[in-house]
């Protein structure tokens, strides 16, 4: 999947819209000019979001974000940019402690509390997939 996105990245132009201290921001665009995508990127802290959002829904950098990495010669992916799901030492399961608002009843608190059951619920179903009696 990685692979196919850095090779998707070839194909984009990249353009300086501003900078600001430690912040650029870049237009990133195709030939067919589809759609044009805007990254903003932090050289301090070697952060970067794109305005795709493909970071926050499936979890690994689009090919917008390493395009401007690449341009700004970051060989390495920062470790920002990898969650633990995606590392050799990522495990499943809960670790940390989980706290829940129940009595809340705005979007954020329910969008929270279906997340957390769905984390749950998928813990549950993989140690019970392990065996039949399960």
């Amino acid at each position: 999947m990685f692979e196919r996105k850095f090779e998707l990245c070839m194909d984009y132009t990249l353009y300086s819209c501003s900078e600001v201290g430690t912040i650029s921001r870049y237009k990133v665009t195709n030939e067919e000019g589809i759609k044009d995508h805007f990254v903003k990127f932090d050289a301090l802290d070697l952060t970067a979001a794109c305005t795709c959002k493909m970071f926050e829904f499936v979890g690994s950098p689009c090919h917008h974000v390493l395009k401007v990495l690449d341009a700004r010669n970051i060989k390495d992916m920062p470790p920002q940019n990898i969650l633990k799901r995606w590392r050799k030492d990522g495990k499943a399961g809960i670790t940390g402690n989980y706290s829940v608002p129940i009595g809340d009843n705005s979007q954020s608190s329910l969008a929270k509390r279906y997340g957390y059951l769905c984390c749950m619920y998928s813990i549950v179903a993989a140690r019970a997939a392990k065996t039949m009696d399960s």
